[in-house]
């Protein structure tokens, strides 16, 4: 094959994969018409399913494409973070514009040692786990991909189509063809989440740290990277030089975008090569070629686990186990929001937390946009899992999407029926608030709007009828929230289910003070 055609070849694949990627996120929204596998790109991470099974204390089944990553790595190397990786070849693109604009970027040089943060990375994430912190959803990168594009990209360009196609209704010309567009394209719920500003500066930040180093995320800090650097080690396959011709022009080691080429060319660190082949097209010689056998170009000393000193390990090790139950303590010893509402079907607080890969598929899905990423409501462990948000948006009372697109079992799937009895919370009347309690006008929104068989909520008293919530029937889905008249607040506001394992004694008293302080009642 020409060297060129390497290139093109690469190219098409990460472009192949990225548009998959894309187009699987942007179609996990109602209604799911078509029989796709709208979960499977994070169960494709070996981090993720080592991580969701450690944490959570059981083999999860549903990540068995991870062994496909792991023998393509045994046997190729790290071909999945040159070819695959949908945040590798973002930052491949943001790099190549970083580099187009400045011009006179730093010299890549020699930064092999610095490459053991993303393995001491690794190591306290393999201890948090143990513990049953599990962090790994904010680092990987099948994770966090499909996560800026569920709470961030793809929002961000309905929004920008929905004030568009507004724009062009004012054009008489134009009118019909806007409304095409929004009858076809455009989502009937345009809403950007609360948290999509974190998310969104996360991963700019990822791209724009290629003003230091190209695949400075890859090189440094990607813990996935890290893995597979292990496993794709003893790789057979991998570059070779025939060193007594190479004429030490340092042209290959110039456009190796990982750094994984030492000397003057003739050594190649097999764990960090990601196969993009570039040096092939840079030998002048043509000297440089890929393939199977160990007569692979010379390794450099520091090729894998890249300076990982035994006290860098132990330190790493130490400073983790010293650090996770004092986090552990600190997560779990906080009081939860109060509004804390956890989306159907979600399992025990701390299994859910194990389990949840934080890709938002169940957020991207949600029918009515009433899913939103958690800040710090749940602790620090409990970043950009999954909450709902009634005022937004309640919880369709059929609804199953968000437990059919979870890739992990956090949210376990349920029927219709089941859906019908699974409780996720219990809404509160504010009497100093509700118009037929607070101002004796009439209103009966939200016993109106109530979905369930008897109704939970009900109209009592003589002469102003008042509702009143009855305990035993509420869901908590969260429809008398959404619909409530009151500006600002609402006057009925639904809380996290106190029968969840989650709910610690310190929320239940903080409900009880919350609720007599207030004129909360049910």
């Amino acid at each position: 094959m020409p060297l060129g055609a390497w290139k093109w070849l690469r190219r098409s694949s990460q472009v192949t994969f990225l548009v998959v990627t894309y187009a699987l996120v942007a179609a996990t929204t109602y209604p799911l018409e078509r029989d796709l596998p709208y979960d499977v790109i994070p169960r494709f991470s070996p981090l993720l399913a080592v991580s969701a099974a450690a944490a959570s204390r059981a083999i999860i089944a549903a990540f068995w494409p991870a062994l496909i990553v792991v023998g393509l790595t045994l046997l190729l190397g790290r071909a999945f973070c040159g070819w695959v990786c949908p945040v590798g070849t973002a930052l491949d693109a943001g790099d190549f514009v970083i580099g187009k604009v400045f011009r006179k970027r730093k010299r890549e040089g020699e930064t092999v040692r610095h490459r053991r943060w993303r393995t001491l990375l690794l190591i306290a994430l393999v201890v948090f786990t143990a513990f049953g912190i599990p962090l790994a959803g904010w680092f990987d990168p099948l994770s966090l991909f499909p996560r800026t594009l569920a709470a961030s990209i793809i929002p961000y360009g309905n929004t920008a189509l929905d004030k568009t196609t507004l724009l062009l209704y004012k054009v008489p010309a134009l009118e019909g063809a806007a409304f095409a567009v929004r009858q076809r394209v455009v989502p009937e719920n345009v809403t950007l989440f609360s948290g999509h500003l974190l998310i969104t500066s996360a991963f700019v930040a990822l791209v724009l740290l290629g003003l230091i180093r190209r695949r400075f995320y890859c090189r440094y800090v990607c813990p996935t990277g890290a893995l597979l650097a292990v496993v794709g080690w003893a790789s057979p396959f991998g570059r070779r030089v025939a060193a007594q011709e190479c004429t030490e022009c340092k042209r290959c080691r110039n456009v190796c975008r990982m750094g994984a080429i030492g000397g003057s060319g003739e050594t190649t660190a097999q764990a960090e090569c990601n196969l993009c082949m570039d040096c092939l097209t840079a030998c002048r010689t043509q000297r440089a070629s890929f393939g199977f056998g160990r007569k692979r170009a010379p390794e450099n000393p520091t090729s894998w686990a890249p300076a990982l000193t035994r006290r860098d390990f132990l330190a790493a090790a130490g400073a983790s186990l010293a650090a996770a139950p004092t986090l552990f303590a600190v997560d779990r010893g906080v009081a939860s929001d109060l509004f804390l509402i956890r989306p159907p079907g979600a399992r025990e607080e701390g299994e859910f937390l194990a389990r949840c890969v934080r890709c938002g598929e169940c957020i991207r899905v949600c029918l009515t946009q009433g899913l939103a990423p958690v800040h710090f409501e749940a602790g620090l462990t409990g970043l950009w899992t999954p909450r709902l948000v009634p005022r937004v948006g309640y919880c369709e009372y059929l609804c199953t999407l968000c437990t059919q697109v979870c890739p992990s079992d956090a949210l376990e799937p349920l029927s219709e029926e089941q859906k019908k009895k699974e409780v996720i919370g219990i809404a509160l009347i504010d009497r100093t608030a509700c118009l037929p309690w607070a101002k004796e006008e009439d209103c009966n929104v939200c016993e109106e709007m109530c979905p369930t068989a008897p109704k939970a909520i009900e109209l009592r008293g003589q002469g102003r009828l008042k509702p009143h919530v009855l305990a035993e029937l509420c869901v908590g889905c969260g429809i008398c929230e959404y619909a409530c008249p009151v500006e600002g607040p609402a006057a009925i506001r639904v809380v996290g289910d106190p029968t969840r394992a989650h709910v610690t004694d310190g929320r239940r008293a903080a409900r009880r003070r919350y609720r007599r302080g207030r004129g909360w009642v049910q």
